[in-house]
């Protein structure tokens, strides 16, 4: 994911995970891996949560 932000050409990006987006996930299978990426980057000392609620969290990431 880090590699695909640093090629938009921004210090920084702001990526969203909700409950209906991993409730889509899993009844549709698609995108794959949102699981394994959303428990990565909440693991990832990168990626600073700036909001968070009951039904999403959203990181901000700051490339060097």
């Amino acid at each position: 994911m880090q590699q695909w932000i640093e090629s938009l050409g921004h210090p920084s990006a702001y990526v969203v995970f909700s409950k209906s987006m991993e409730n889509y996930a899993g009844y549709f299978g698609y995108p794959r891996g949102y699981e394994q990426l959303a428990k990565a980057v909440a693991a990832d000392s990168a990626w600073r949560v700036v909001y968070r609620n009951v039904d999403v969290v959203i990181y901000r990431v700051t490339l060097s």
